[in-house]
């Protein structure tokens, strides 16, 4: 499992898409969710509170009344263009698995505290790696040419670009798998 960290939500093509960064590594992970749970996770990134608790805020009211703590939570698997993602409880001794969607998990994570996990199988086949800057250079591949440019669109907050180069890279990978 790969720790990772919200770096921002943003709107890609009319749609709401969590950033996850890696740490120690360059990948960035976009997952998509929907507008209230981007929502969520925003208000919780601003530090903004409410008078009354959100869903999320419930739920770790709920945790914290029955003595059960969340302890991370693992975006684990990938089937179909969906993600799939788990609670990690502890409850006394016992450590517990719930389902959950990744968006609710993150939602959930931000305001408990706790590590975001990702699979290293789930961010090699959805991650997007960043190249760094180059000592004047150019990129060798194609693959290459593309993570620079991908680089240079999320560095310049050109997001609609940067998930068409993203959509780009990820196609050159499965060719590349296929052969």
């Amino acid at each position: 499992m790969i720790e990772v960290r919200v770096t921002r939500v943003v709107v890609l093509n009319n749609d709401f898409v969590v950033l996850l960064r890696a740490a120690g590594d360059k990948r960035v992970l976009p997952i998509n969710v929907d507008p209230g749970q981007a929502h969520s996770i925003q208000l919780q990134l601003q530090g903004e509170e409410f008078p009354r608790p959100l869903t999320h805020d419930l739920f770790r009211n709920v945790l914290n009344e029955l003595d059960c703590r969340l302890a991370r939570v693992e975006i684990c698997d990938l089937r179909e263009h969906t993600f799939y993602a788990r609670l990690i409880l502890l409850s006394g001794e016992a450590e517990k698995e719930v389902d959950a969607r990744p968006s609710d998990a993150i939602a959930l994570a931000l305001r408990c505290s706790v590590p975001i996990r990702v699979a290293e199988t789930v961010m090699d086949a959805a991650g997007v790696v960043i190249a760094g800057k180059h000592d004047g250079t150019q990129p060798g591949g194609s693959l290459e040419v593309l993570e620079e440019k991908l680089r240079q669109a999320i560095e310049e907050e050109r997001y609609e670009d940067a998930a068409k180069i993203r959509d780009e890279i990820q196609g050159l990978k499965e060719t590349k798998k296929s052969n």
